[in-house]
């Protein structure tokens, strides 16, 4: 049985940024990267990032999809692609500090994880040449 890893993005970022968080100052972009660099050697994992607002970025690499909540909320999404992907046999982890998505994803049958839970399953990140 194949298994997803549903990311709350922004929850995500957030918690891991310093100061004052603004998701127009590249936050977001650095977190996608040092995600795919950590993500190639791993990628039979499906993970899907969702982000809250309207499709603002892009990803070229396969292993990493990226959605996007557009007039809906993130956890929202979230618990919609952890119902479907269930539904399909899948094994579902939902990653994040969000103790309210946790709660409700364990309630469809998710598993949680907390990001450190989810970064140990990866492998370091690769440098760029």
């Amino acid at each position: 049985m194949k298994g997803v890893y549903l990311l709350d993005a922004c929850n995500i970022v957030r918690a891991g940024s310093q100061g004052a968080w603004r998701d127009d100052d590249g936050e977001s972009r650095r977190w996608i990267a040092s995600l795919e660099r950590r993500l190639e050697p791993a990628s039979r994992l499906r993970v899907v990032a969702v982000f809250d607002g309207p499709r603002r970025y892009r990803v070229a690499a396969g292993f990493l999809e990226l959605r996007f909540a557009e007039g809906a909320t993130a956890d929202d999404v979230i618990l919609d692609l952890a119902r479907a992907s269930l539904h399909e046999g899948r094994r579902v982890r939902v990653v994040s500090w969000d103790g309210a998505l946790v709660a409700r994803a364990r309630d469809e049958g998710a598993r949680a994880l907390t990001p450190p839970e989810f970064y140990r399953l990866l492998p370091p990140a690769r440098m760029k040449p």
